[in-house]
């Protein structure tokens, strides 16, 4: 049958997948199609690259082409490789499916053609589909064995963040201290978690002052102070699919100093400055009981650092004032120390005496709240157990879909620190709220 100048669809692909790394750019497979379209003298058609594995269903491209061979707008297909066409049942089927009926004549590539007339090429077709998906198969799997094998070892699976580098000893790989930014990083963390700096103030701080810079050399940006302030594997430990392993390299700083630095800066609570008592990050004892003798709005509080004259060391002091959120009274009481608030509290607090009636009281009382608190608590703990489990569950999902090539790094590396974040959270809420009985 005379071909030339036949409609032809033109099919390129080529995925993020671990076994398309040795396949020929997209630019390389055009310029050998375009030899074949032009040697065989075929009317090509095009089609946009595809960027997504074949190893599943739902390629776009590819599905428009299917669409459209089965409307008959072209009946040939050109592509680099049999493979590039199909790496499941599913996909390579509809295309032996189309060569069986005559809604293809043909699929060429540069070394073989695959014919309608022919049940032999159909064969051969089926036989290097189930071998493609097989070998791709094989890749995953051994991928995934490889990579869990690393985390039980306790070797750092990824690149290494600020503060580290990758190295290999041996046949194993994994991060050790940076020479020149981990002492920056652990004086970071240090500064964080005093709770008297704003993440801002920290960012310039550890750039301008520290001048910590990113591994390229560049000018650290506010955003990787925060990923790196948030990230557990600086204490020694990494998550993989929703469990925390333990790694074998140093760790900058301990787990005590990574806790205090998420209290100090809101994110314990899962948002900044969340909390009745918490301004910034920094935890203000009298700040949430206390309102203001003069208008009756609420009391806030505030830090202030001064550098003494003689010894040049840096003192804090705080104090509590007014919100001053009246529009009807200008409010005129003046702020005041914690350490003179502290006083009259004591004194206050020394002429309260209680009754034994009074007494038995609160004790009713407290055993009512008690009892409603414990309850409270052992509920959540289902939810806290509810939500970990959750998380490990979508922690291993996301692997897999990273392992297949369905999502890209950047998506997978955002999406694990929303997971790793709650499973952090739960297993600490879980740690420190066991379950009690009803009791006083």
């Amino acid at each position: 049958m005379n071909t030339a100048k036949q409609k032809t669809f033109v099919y390129t692909r080529r995925s993020q997948d671990r076994d398309d790394r040795q396949v020929l750019s997209i630019d390389g497979q055009t310029q050998e199609l375009t030899k074949l379209i032009e040697q065989k003298e075929y009317a090509p058609v095009w089609l946009t690259p595809e960027e997504k594995s074949a190893h599943k269903i739902g390629r776009p491209v590819f599905d428009d082409m299917c669409k459209r061979i089965e409307s008959g707008e072209a009946r040939i297909v050109v592509t680099w490789s049999a493979n590039r066409l199909a790496r499941n049942a599913l996909d390579g089927g509809r295309l032996i499916h189309y060569l069986h009926t005559g809604a293809l004549l043909k699929i060429v590539t540069p070394g073989k053609s695959y014919s309608t007339a022919s049940m032999e090429d159909q064969f051969l077709l089926q036989i290097e589909f189930g071998m493609s998906k097989m070998y791709s198969d094989e890749i995953s799997k051994n991928v995934k064995r490889g990579y869990r094998s690393k985390y039980e070892r306790g070797e750092y699976p990824t690149h290494a963040p600020i503060g580290y580098l990758n190295m290999q000893t041996g046949q194993s790989k994994n991060i050790h201290p940076d020479p020149e930014r981990a002492q920056l990083v652990t004086e970071t963390f240090k500064e964080a978690a005093t709770g008297q700096y704003t993440l801002k103030e920290i960012w310039l701080h550890s750039r301008d002052k520290l001048g910590l810079k990113s591994k390229k050399g560049n000018p650290i940006t506010r955003q990787t102070i925060q990923d790196m302030l948030r990230n557990i594997v600086y204490t020694g430990v990494f998550n993989h699919g929703g469990d925390f392993h333990q790694g074998s390299y140093t760790p900058l700083i301990d787990r005590d100093l990574f806790d205090q630095v998420q209290v100090a800066m809101g994110w314990k609570s899962g948002r900044k400055g969340s909390g009745r008592n918490s301004t910034s990050g920094r935890e203000y004892r009298h700040k949430g009981p206390f309102v203001c003798a003069y208008c009756g709005h609420n009391v806030t509080a505030y830090t202030k650092r001064k550098k003494l004259n003689k010894s040049g060391k840096m003192v804090e002091y705080v104090y509590y004032v007014c919100t001053r959120k009246s529009k009807k009274v200008k409010c005129e009481e003046p702020q005041i120390g914690e350490a003179s608030l502290d006083v009259s509290v004591k004194d206050h607090l020394r002429k309260i005496s209680v009754t034994k009636d009074e007494a038995e009281l609160a004790v009713k009382f407290l055993r009512k709240h008690h009892k409603e608190h414990v309850n409270n608590r052992n509920t959540m703990l289902e939810v806290w157990h509810r939500d970990s489990k959750d998380a490990r569950s979508s922690l291993d999902k996301l692997l897999d879909l990273r392992m297949d090539g369905e999502i890209d790094a950047s998506t997978f590396d955002r999406r694990k620190r929303t997971y790793e974040d709650l499973l952090v959270r739960t297993k600490s809420l879980i740690k420190t709220n066991r379950k009690i009985r009803v009791g006083f």
